[in-house]
C-alpha cells in the first residue's frame, strides 16, 4: 500500500497513467499492466534499497509472485495479443441489432444537423 502511494506521489507519468485509467480516459489494457508491474518493481526496489537482505529478497519474491497471481489471469482473460499488440487483434463483433440502432442514431443526427426534421402527426 505504501509503495503504491509513494509511486503515485512521484507525479508525472507515474501518476498520469493510473489516474487516466481510473478516470476511464485511457482504455488500453497495456497501460494497466505496465503500471501494475512498475508499482510492484518499485515496491521491490524499496525493500532492497539500502542493501539486499535475505528477508528483503524473500519478501520481494513474494510481492512479485502475488502481483503475477493478480494480473496474469486478467491478461489471459483479455487475450495476450489484445493486451500487448492491440493493433493485431480483431475488433469485437457488433450484433446486427446494435449496428442497426447505431445507423438509426446516425441518420437522426444527420437530419438534425442539416435542419431537416420529420413531422409526426
Amino acid at each position: 500500500q505504501s509503495a503504491c502511494f509513494d509511486y503515485l506521489s512521484l507525479g508525472g507519468i507515474y501518476s498520469q497513467g493510473p489516474i487516466s485509467l481510473l478516470g476511464g480516459l485511457n482504455p488500453r489494457p497495456f497501460v494497466l499492466v505496465a503500471h501494475f508491474f512498475m508499482v510492484a518493481l518499485y515496491g521491490i526496489g524499496r525493500l532492497l534499497k539500502p542493501f539486499p537482505t535475505p528477508r528483503g529478497v524473500v519478501i520481494g519474491w513474494q510481492l512479485l509472485m502475488g502481483a503475477c497471481a493478480i494480473i496474469l489471469p486478467i491478461i489471459r482473460a483479455e487475450g495476450i495479443v489484445a493486451v500487448f499488440a492491440p493493433y493485431l487483434s480483431r475488433k469485437p463483433q457488433v450484433p446486427l441489432a446494435a449496428k442497426k440502432h447505431q445507423q438509426d442514431q446516425d441518420q437522426t443526427e444527420e437530419q438534425t444537423e442539416s435542419g431537416v426534421h420529420k413531422k409526426t402527426n
